[in-house]
């Protein structure tokens, strides 16, 4: 809701996307839980539940229109993994404002100008150490494990060009085992004529 408000949405479309990404999980959990089947309404809830999206562009399922998806773009991803964290050293400044309590967007953008001279290198504890430094102290109860000074997931993407013909693909890796280990997560392919070169511009 912090982050729609500061990009000057409605909050109330977080709520949405929660019940309908709630409901496509119940769905899948009803398949051999009565319990969920019950909370969905029985066999015409789970029919109607959306499926679980597996992809960003995918978070269309959950209601949102292709406006609103291009603009949560640049601040939302989709991952596998519930408890990942924000990684303090690549996020916006928005995303970092939503994920801490009490924290303005000004303050925010000073994390965003101090990485850029030197990137936080130091786990995060509370109300010390290197972030505090710069923003200050924020809300005593906000939880330093949503940030991280490191990401373990990234997209990978590759391209081939035979004349007017391109293949697409993109892969969300995993590293795993203390970086010791990279692991698929999801890919898809894309293929097709290059937009450049079939509406005539030079490529």
């Amino acid at each position: 809701k912090r982050l729609l408000e500061s990009l000057s949405m409605s909050p109330s479309l977080a709520d949405g996307i929660a019940d309908s990404l709630h409901k496509s999980v119940l769905a899948v959990a009803s398949l051999s839980d009565p319990d969920a089947l019950t909370k969905l309404g029985g066999e015409q809830g789970r029919a109607q539940a959306p499926l679980v999206p597996q992809t960003f562009d995918q978070i269309l399922w959950l209601g949102l229109d292709a406006g609103t998806l291009e603009r949560l773009r640049p601040y939302v991803t989709l991952l596998p993994n519930n408890s990942s964290q924000v990684n303090i050293n690549t996020a916006t400044k928005e995303v970092i404002a939503a994920v801490v309590p009490g924290l303005d967007l000004a303050r925010a953008a000073r994390i965003v100008q101090a990485r850029q001279r030197k990137p936080f290198k130091d786990e995060l504890s509370g109300n010390s150490g290197a972030f505090t430094d710069v923003v200050g102290k924020v809300s005593p109860d906000w939880d330093v494990k949503r940030l991280s000074i490191r990401s373990d997931f990234f997209e990978v993407r590759g391209r081939l060009r035979f004349e007017d013909n391109i293949i697409e693909q993109r892969h969300l890796v995993e590293r795993t085992n203390g970086g010791n280990d990279v692991v698929v997560r999801h890919q898809s392919r894309f293929s097709g004529l290059d937009k450049a070169t079939d509406t005539g511009a030079t490529p």
